[in-house]
């Protein structure tokens, strides 16, 4: 009978000592796979390092002028080299597509910035729609007043999308400074 039970004790520690052994080999192999993962991050990082921060500088350049070409100072220069709707409509599709290529850089890189850039689109449709309305109104004989609903409207587009493009650029920064 002892020797069944020093059997059955003998048994247990083995398998005790299976269990053991075998969650302690689970984690050495997990850890080294984590090691694995993040070693391949960082070599594809380094990879597209240069890559990432040239589009990073491009992006910047690119708001910068979409903030200028919609700007409380160009309503004045618009209006002054008596733009056309069509040209107005032409500036704002290019400028546009340059948005859809800013969030689709955004999306690979940093969604919550994405997200931001997005934002922008409301603001800039709101200058586009009211400059239009502006011109449209003058090209049928109407004589806008500075104080106009169309124009204040504008001008309050202007000053928001300046200050969404100013909160992009600087997420912008954070996503460049992740590759420096």
């Amino acid at each position: 009978m002892d020797s069944i039970i020093i059997a059955s004790v003998s048994g247990l520690f083995a398998l005790g000592g299976v269990i053991v052994s075998g969650w302690v080999q689970y984690k050495n192999q997990k850890q080294q796979n984590q090691f694995q993962l993040e070693t391949e991050y960082l070599k594809i990082k380094e990879s597209r390092r240069g890559e990432i921060l040239a589009q990073c500088i491009t992006c910047h350049k690119l708001l910068s002028e979409i903030q200028r070409e919609f700007s409380i100072t160009n309503i004045v220069m618009f209006r002054t080299e008596n733009l056309t709707v069509i040209e107005l409509d032409e500036k704002f599709r290019k400028q546009r597509a340059r948005i859809d290529e800013t969030i689709a850089f955004f999306e690979l890189y940093n969604q919550p910035v994405a997200k931001n850039v997005k934002i922008i689109l409301k603001p800039m449709f709101e200058f586009w729609f009211n400059f239009r309305l502006m011109l449209e109104r003058e090209r049928n004989g109407e004589l806008m007043q500075p104080s106009s609903d169309a124009d204040v409207n504008a001008h309050i587009a202007a000053e928001e999308l300046s200050n969404a493009i100013l909160h992009v650029q600087y997420g912008l920064a954070q996503t460049a400074q992740e590759f420096i």
